[in-house]
C-alpha cells in the first residue's frame, strides 16, 4: 500500500490488524503515527520511517512479529509506551538521535527486546547498503583512515566506542568490512 502524499497523520488503528498487509510506504510529508496504527500487521518485515515523522504514539507498531530492524530518524520527538511490543523478531533499532529525546516514554520499548543504538544513520540500513551505493562509516583512529562496512553507520563517538573493543564490538554489530 502506498498512502497518498497528502496524508500528514496516520490515524490510530489505521491499519491495525490488517494481517494480510506485506508491504506499505508512508509520504514524506507524513509527521504523526497514531496510537495501533499499525499493530499486528503481521506480513509487514520493516518499514521506513521518513524524516518528517515527529511523534509515534504508544504500541503503533505492536505486534509486527516479522520486523527485524527499525531505523527511527532525528526528526522524531515524540515516542509512546510500548511501540514494539510483542515484536518478537525485531533485534535491532537504529535511532538517529545521540541518546533518548527527552519527549520519548521510558516505557518505548517495554515488551521488546531489541537492541537500541543510537547516534546512527543511513537509509533504511544505518551506514547505507549494497542497494543504495552506501559506503559505511569513515573513520580515523590514530592517524589511520579506516572504513567500517556497509551495515553500520554511527557517530564519531559510536566509532571510538567500536574500536576500542574491535573483535567483540565490530563482530556484534554484523560488520564484515574493515579496511585501512
Amino acid at each position: 500500500i502506498e498512502i497518498p502524499n497528502s496524508v500528514t497523520d496516520i490515524g490510530a488503528q489505521a491499519f491495525a490488524d490488517c494481517t494480510a498487509l506485506t508491504r506499505i510506504v508512508i509520504p514524506e510529508g507524513t509527521e504523526k503515527i497514531g496510537a495501533f496504527a499499525f499493530s499486528n500487521c503481521i506480513g509487514i518485515t520493516g518499514i521506513a520511517i521518513p524524516n518528517k515523522i515527529t511523534s509515534i504514539a504508544e504500541w503503533a507498531f505492536s505486534g509486527c512479529v516479522n520486523f527485524t530492524s527499525i531505523e527511527i530518524p532525528n526528526s522524531v520527538t515524540i515516542v509512546g509506551d510500548s511501540v514494539f511490543a510483542s515484536c518478537t523478531s525485531l533485534t535491532d533499532i537504529y535511532c538517529e538521535a545521540e541518546y533518548k529525546p527527552s519527549g520519548w516514554s521510558n516505557r518505548w520499548l517495554s515488551f521488546c527486546y531489541a537492541t537500541a543504538h543510537w547516534g546512527c544513520t543511513g537509509g533504511n540500513t544505518p551506514g547505507g547498503s549494497e542497494e543504495d551505493g552506501g559506503e559505511g562509516l569513515e573513520y580515523t583512529l590514530n592517524g589511520n583512515a579506516y572504513t567500517v562496512g556497509i551495515g553500520v553507520g554511527c557517530n564519531n563517538q559510536a566509532a571510538t566506542n567500536l574500536f576500542s573493543d574491535t573483535d567483540t564490538k565490530l563482530k556484534d554489530l554484523g560488520v564484515f568490512g574493515v579496511g585501512l
